[in-house]
């Protein structure tokens, strides 16, 4: 498939086609040297489907509601679920990094603290990792398998990125934006999730392409999965 935006490209996202990679591909953007791991890090809103909302921080604009969009199970019955990617002490953005994610059940009070769980990601393809300014890997290094930490230690599952727009320029991370797939396991079945820095103000036109290109993805399985994407509702 045809290159999916990198954040080295200074042309406007919003005037740019969005590809969403099949599984393990080898494509560029998803090869060690050209990932932005470090702006891959920090706190992220799981997001699809738009509706009106309330928030308007500007009263002559009017925002849409962002809602998390997936098309995992385990997000049925979750409201305000965000995801943090966080490196860990000794570990670095590529390689291994905490996964903290957090969540309320849907009919919550508001004010409760969210729901934790934390867990590590380490990168399926460590030898990827180990280049220089001389040399390349055509490796893809954009793939992770998670452990959950604690009393989860015993579950895990792999996941990788299969498109992102990750800016450079810090007055753009309004537009960031990941999809990734996880793949099936033993309890849970294959899966997409679309992130977004800021769920409030991320244009609804682009999420729905986002979807759309999912639903058009050359595998099979993506396709099939991208059927099934539902709204994950915020405060």
């Amino acid at each position: 498939m045809s290159l999916t935006m990198q954040s080295s490209n200074p042309q406007s996202q919003d005037s740019m086609e969005v590809v969403i990679h099949s599984p393990d591909t080898s494509d560029a953007p998803f090869q060690a040297q050209n990932i932005p791991y470090e702006r891959l890090m920090e706190s992220w809103a799981v997001v699809g489907k738009v509706q009106p909302c309330i928030y308007s921080p500007d009263p002559k604009r009017v925002y849409p509601r962002m809602d998390v969009a997936s098309t995992l199970p385990l997000w049925k019955n979750r409201k305000n679920v965000t995801i943090t990617y966080q490196p860990k002490e000794g570990g670095g953005a590529a390689s291994d990094f905490l996964d903290i994610i957090e969540f309320n059940n849907v009919k919550s009070d508001p004010k409760k603290p969210p729901t934790k769980i934390v867990g590590a990601d380490k990168n399926e393809n460590p030898t990827a990792l180990e280049t220089d300014d001389s040399q390349s890997s055509e490796e893809n290094a954009a793939k992770f398998k998670w452990r959950g930490k604690g009393p989860l230690a015993i579950s895990s599952s792999k996941w990788q990125i299969l498109g992102y727009f990750l800016a450079e320029d810090p007055a753009r991370r309004d537009e960031d934006w990941v999809v990734t797939y996880f793949g099936k396991t033993l309890f849970t079945p294959a899966g997409l999730d679309i992130y977004v820095r800021s769920p409030k103000v991320f244009s609804r036109e682009k999420v729905q392409r986002l979807i759309k290109a999912c639903q058009r993805n050359e595998d099979e399985t993506v396709r099939k999965v991208a059927a099934d994407f539902f709204e994950i509702p915020r405060d």
